[in-house]
């Protein structure tokens, strides 16, 4: 089955914790945020935006769904009628990535400098706006609030494991992986994966 996206770039996709519904981040000639029944392939609703649409997540219990865009902006959905509730501002740059913790409070927020490639972590409480956290020079990479673990990847290519959600070191991994995009946990939380953009993949145990 094809979706079909109109005029535009798809820079991410999920999927609604009971599996209804998946959603497609557009950007480039249609930046729009759009909603997709699974079963029957139809869309659902198609929202308009001023700039790329990087990233989306859904709250574990699928009430929420939160996206980040290029204009530095956090919007938060009510899922059961797909009208926006809250915004997230002041962040520096773009965001690239998006986490909600399962207490629907805690977001972590990547935010990305494309033109030089700095990054950096801001925390979030949807709940108290003036609330903020930064950490210089790094990239959400997965959490697993199983283990109370959270992996970063630094900008000049150091992967390490931060507790969850006091992002206090644990462990710095001596392996360098320049160019990390990408990580997940194992489900049982015994190995973690990164990838990058230079064509290579490293494996740990945890």
């Amino acid at each position: 089955r094809t979706l079909q996206a109109g005029n535009g770039n798809v820079f991410d996709v999920e999927f609604s914790p009971d599996g209804r519904f998946l959603v497609s981040c557009m950007g480039g000639r249609n930046c729009s945020l759009r909603i997709w029944d699974v079963a029957t392939s139809t869309l659902v609703r198609s929202i308009d935006y001023l700039s790329d649409v990087n990233s989306a997540c859904f709250s574990a219990d699928g009430t929420l769904l939160l996206t980040g865009d290029e204009t530095r902006r956090i919007r938060v959905f009510d899922t059961r009628t797909w009208n926006e509730i809250a915004r997230l501002d002041g962040f520096q740059w773009p965001i690239g990535q998006i986490y909600l913790a399962r207490d629907n409070r805690t977001v972590i927020a990547t935010e990305i400098d494309w033109h030089t490639r700095k990054s950096r972590i801001t925390v979030r409480d949807l709940q108290d706006a003036d609330k903020s956290t930064t950490i210089e020079g790094q990239r959400l990479l997965d959490v697993s609030e199983l283990k109370r673990v959270a992996a970063f990847a630094s900008d000049d290519g150091h992967i390490s494991l931060l507790s969850f959600p006091n992002l206090e070191l644990v462990k710095r991994f001596p392996d360098r992986l320049l160019g990390a995009r990408c990580g997940r946990f194992s489900p049982s939380g015994k190995f973690f994966a990164a990838g990058s953009a230079y064509q290579n993949s490293q494996l740990w145990d945890l």
